[in-house]
């Protein structure tokens, strides 16, 4: 993220046992000594899975949705093995009460990335405020190659030039379940992420539609915005 490509990520979406602002909880004590947005947590520093990690916190609160969000970066060619030792050595550390027993994971998935950088031309040395996470997928598999044409050649540049997000990434789910999408879109801004949501939705995504730009194929599952966190 900040507009390094990684191989894969891997989603972590997560409560506190006591739901509330995270400068009130010990993140030391919980396991998140880090000071830096990509700092990762200790126990996954050593173990080396991750590359780096970001915490976001929902920009719109929904009692039926979990409040934040881990985003870490994978370097491994086998994503597959990636999290299933992801998966291993959370449990170990869980029970050597070296995790963050305060921390309540909800659900979790690991996604390999597809397409290409992409970047607008005010990108480079863009602050981010936080993302706009998407998962889709494509309703008609005999038509996925041109759902994923349009998504990189059409759709997320269509994001871009709205000026309310400057880089994008995409990732395809490596196990996908119900509930969840195939495709995950990450789209980093400097502006406050809800604001950003709400310009899109409401001032481009009509047009889109009025116009064209947005195909049939496309089921969204989800798309929330998250604040970016830093602790210090």
């Amino acid at each position: 993220m900040l507009g390094r490509y990684s191989k894969g990520v891997r989603l972590e979406r997560f409560d506190y046992a006591k739901r509330g602002e995270p400068e009130k909880i010990d993140m030391k004590r919980e396991g998140f000594g880090a000071r830096a947005p990509d700092d990762l947590e200790p126990w996954i520093a050593r173990s080396r899975l991750a590359s780096r990690g970001f915490r976001y916190r929902v920009a719109e609160a929904d009692e039926n949705a979990p409040e934040y969000l881990s985003i870490y970066e994978l370097e491994e060619d086998d994503l597959e093995a990636a999290a299933l030792a992801f998966e291993a050595q959370r449990v170990e550390h869980r029970g050597q009460e070296q995790g963050q027993p305060a921390v309540q994971i909800a659900d979790a998935a690991t996604w390999r990335r597809v397409g290409p950088d992409f970047r607008s031309s005010g990108s480079r040395g863009a602050a981010v405020s936080g993302l706009l996470a998407i998962e889709a997928l494509c309703t008609d598999p005999s038509k996925l190659e041109n759902y994923n044409r349009w998504y990189n050649g059409t759709h997320v540049p269509d994001m871009l030039g709205t000026g309310l997000y400057h880089t994008a990434y995409r990732f395809e789910n490596i196990s996908p379940e119900p509930g969840r999408g195939a495709y995950l879109a990450l789209y980093e801004t400097d502006q406050d992420p809800l604001s950003a949501q709400r310009a899109f939705w409401q001032d481009f995504r009509p047009i889109w539609i009025e116009t064209g730009r947005v195909i049939d194929t496309m089921k969204v599952v989800s798309a929330r915005s998250y604040r970016q966190l830093t602790f210090s």
